[in-house]
């Protein structure tokens, strides 16, 4: 995978020619993925990015990647793509994913039953982050 900032240069004209409706932030940055983003072909090196750079951001504590392991969470409340306004400090903000059979209450933050004859449901903005794995 190439460097991130590499892959989210065009970002702006892409939105403007109508691309970028599905986005995730990384580090500040507006990533497209729902589009033809290099992020979204290659998901793993995505995220492998992105503990990279957790761990850069950490390096005085002498973090090591091998050390770092992601973690997710549904933003509580949850946030709607249109209200972010910046990323994050460290990890990503990711929009545009489905449950498939179930759908997300906000109310109890969990996963619940879907409604009758609604196969997907639209997942609210998730954070994902790499933590330190305690050994």
């Amino acid at each position: 995978m190439g460097n991130m900032r590499v892959c989210t240069a065009g970002l702006p004209d892409r939105h403007e020619a109508g691309g970028v409706v599905q986005a995730c932030f990384f580090l500040g940055t507006l990533v497209n993925v729902g589009g033809a983003c290099e992020c979204v072909c290659h998901p793993q090196g995505f995220l492998t990015a992105m503990k990279q750079e957790v761990s850069r951001k950490h390096a005085a504590d002498r973090w090591a990647l091998d050390d770092v392991v992601m973690t997710s969470e549904v933003t509580h409340p949850p946030k709607d793509f249109e209200s972010l306004k910046e990323g994050p400090s460290e990890g990503v903000f990711v929009y545009g994913l489905y449950l498939d059979g179930c759908s997300w209450s906000t109310r109890e933050n969990r996963m619940v039953d879907s409604e009758p004859k609604k196969l997907y449901n639209l997942l609210p903005v998730m954070f994902v982050t790499g933590v330190l794995v305690s050994v």
